[in-house]
C-alpha cells in the first residue's frame, strides 16, 4: 500500500475580516488556517496579488503592507490563495477582507 500526499484544506468554509481605512502598515488583520492529513507535512500560505495585503507564509496571518486604504475606492479585496503541503499545491479564490471607515466618537465632555 502506498500513502498518497493529501491535499491541504482550509479549516473554515469562509473567513471574514475587517480593517479600518486608517490602519497603519504591518497591522495584523486576521489568520487563515489550513490542515493537512499528512502530519509530517507543513503548510505554507501565499496570496496573489500581494501589493496591499500579504500573508506570513508559515502562519497564515494576513498583514496590511501599505497604509493607503481608500474605502471610497475599494471596499473589499479578493485574492488567489495558494496552499502548499510538500509537493501538493491547492489554489482557490477567497474574498476575505472588508475595509471599514474609521469610527467617529462624539465628544462627550463638551458643555452644552
Amino acid at each position: 500500500m502506498v500513502d498518497r500526499n493529501d491535499q491541504p484544506k482550509f479549516v473554515a468554509q469562509s473567513y471574514t475580516f475587517s480593517v479600518d481605512e486608517d490602519a497603519s502598515a504591518n497591522t495584523d488583520v486576521g489568520t487563515v488556517t489550513a490542515t493537512d492529513e499528512d502530519a509530517a507535512t507543513s503548510i505554507t500560505y501565499s496570496v496573489s496579488p500581494d501589493t496591499v495585503f500579504g500573508v506570513i507564509p508559515t502562519t497564515g496571518v494576513i498583514q496590511l503592507i501599505a497604509a493607503n486604504l481608500n474605502y471610497e475606492a475599494i471596499q473589499s479585496y479578493v485574492w488567489l490563495w495558494t496552499l502548499r503541503a510538500g509537493r501538493v499545491r491547492v489554489c482557490t479564490w477567497l474574498t476575505i477582507l472588508h475595509v471599514m471607515l474609521p469610527q467617529v466618537h462624539a465628544d462627550c465632555d463638551r458643555d452644552g
